[in-house]
């Protein structure tokens, strides 16, 4: 009796224990759900107040710092001198956004889409460009009926900029300055660093092409090929 009551203890605290951790781990679902749905929300929300800010005049104030975009589409968007500073904008597609003049100082744009995006005169300082992959050739030769258009850095601050594990196809950086940037684990094809500014620059593990050009009495590292 006294065996068999022991058991009986056991096993319903067990059933207790067990029910707890099953509650517990439901709860943790339920309540990463929750939080799943309230970031897709907020991102959603974020969205709907950049586009009603889309427009060509530059002089439209666009207060967009910090915001959580990740994954969005602003394909096509116009938001020029746009603040974007400390944005995620991680995974967004940017397909022909017109950035011209935007603040994207230390903002996450890594995996977004690039190509055809306006970066002229952008801040692009500490920007995160992480594993982006940027065609310049593909837009300069666009398929019948389609509009090509370069991505374009012409002007733009980009020191500290972070295009490591990049891809980037015919971008020009000539003349920029370029001090701590990292194209670490970077495949460059074509790209034009003539008369930039290298100074504490990252290629570790780069691969490029020979038509990638360098600046005068700059050696880079051997080529991963």
């Amino acid at each position: 009796m006294v065996v068999a009551g022991v058991v009986a203890v056991f096993v319903s605290v067990a059933t207790m224990i067990g029910q707890k951790i099953i509650d517990d781990v439901r709860a943790d679902r339920d309540h990463e759900i929750s939080d799943r749905q309230s970031q897709r929300a907020e991102r959603l929300e974020n969205l709907r107040f950049i586009r009603g800010r889309s427009n060509a005049d530059p002089s439209v104030e666009r207060p967009f710092y910090g915001l959580d975009l990740a994954g969005l589409s602003l394909s096509g968007l116009d938001l020029p001198g746009a603040n974007f500073s400390e944005a995620d904008l991680h995974g967004c597609d940017l397909l022909s956004t017109n950035l011209q003049g935007a603040n994207l100082s230390y903002a996450n744009l890594a995996d977004t889409i690039l190509l055809g995006v306006d970066l002229r005169d952008a801040n692009l300082v500490g920007a995160q460009f992480t594993d982006v992959t940027i065609d310049n050739e593909v837009a300069a030769n666009p398929a019948p009926g389609q509009a090509g258009q370069l991505t374009s850095f012409a002007g733009a601050a980009l020191q500290a900029v972070d295009f490591s594990g990049a891809v980037l196809w015919d971008v020009s950086f000539a003349g920029h300055d370029l001090s701590h940037a990292k194209f670490a684990g970077a495949t460059l094809f074509g790209v034009d660093f003539t008369g930039a500014n290298l100074t504490d620059a990252h290629f570790d593990e780069v691969k490029y092409d020979g038509a990638t050009s360098w600046p005068e009495g700059f050696t880079p590292p051997p080529s991963t090929d």
